[in-house]
């Protein structure tokens, strides 16, 4: 939406449904710029902190007042998303400063803040917090992990009374696919109908039984601000929604394991 606001104003294209592609574009040297600034509460100090976002090395960066040297960490889920240190997350009130220069070939990508912490939702806030001990079997973004993408896993302690051939049933998941462990051996694939793990058969005793739960990465990278949950196509016009179809409340999706699995014997 801000890129479509400076866009206007530039007179510059749009970057909507059938926006060329930078590379098809002329280069030449940015003629503006443009200043983010993003300000968040958090509950608690966060000591190793990191920013990732796409053209970290043209970004002015400043975190709390404090200029952030950028030093390349490794990237962020796609290689043009960057990683560089950021100074503590400090409780109470954080301000983030990105500014990025600005022309027809250059793009407005959100910036993402990584680190040991949770999250939680607020209304339009999404405030930081401790991570939990503990997850039950509910979506997560309800468990201060609403951003998060990649892989949850489930540690579930086993005692059986006696030797047998034992099975588990996840009957409410939401994942692209989960693994299953025994004491450490990966055993089996959940993916597809009657998404039963063959777990072999175990001696009676104490377990540990590790689903992960490979969730898909809606909550941290998708359109979470579009309130037309009939709108399914996604493109550059998903995240740039107006109206009613518009909400600064966050449309989070259900992730991860949803009601309790199931362990049986045959």
């Amino acid at each position: 939406r801000l890129d479509n606001k400076l866009r206007t104003r530039l007179g510059l294209p749009l970057r909507v449904g059938r926006v060329a592609q930078p590379w098809a574009i002329e280069k030449r040297t940015p003629r503006w710029s443009v200043t983010l600034e993003y300000s968040f509460e958090s509950e608690i100090d966060v000591h190793s902190p990191l920013l990732a976002l796409e053209d970290a090395e043209l970004a002015e960066i400043d975190f709390n007042g404090e200029r952030v040297k950028y030093k390349d960490l490794g990237f962020y889920t796609d290689i043009s998303i960057r990683k560089t240190a950021l100074p503590p997350i400090r409780k109470g009130r954080n301000t983030l400063t990105i500014k990025l220069p600005f022309d027809t070939r250059t793009n407005l990508e959100c910036c993402y803040i990584l680190g040991e912490f949770g999250t939680k939702i607020v209304g339009p806030h999404a405030i930081v917090t401790s991570l939990p001990e503990k997850l039950s079997y509910n979506r997560l973004d309800s468990q201060g992990l609403s951003f998060y993408g990649g892989c949850v896993s489930y540690d579930i302690p086993l005692e059986l009374a006696e030797e047998g051939e034992i099975f588990l049933k996840t009957m409410h998941y939401r994942a692209g696919v989960m693994t299953v462990e025994v004491d450490g051996k990966k055993v089996d694939t959940i993916a597809y109908p009657p998404y039963i793990a063959k777990l072999g058969r175990l001696e009676r005793g104490r377990h540990t039984v590790r689903i992960n739960a490979y969730i898909s990465r809606h909550n941290c990278f998708g359109n979470i601000h579009c309130a037309d949950e009939e709108y399914i196509w996604l493109g550059p016009d998903s995240w740039r929604t107006e109206g009613s179809s518009w909400t600064y409340e966050y449309r989070l999706l259900p992730e991860g394991i949803l009601s309790t699995p199931i362990f049986y014997k045959k």
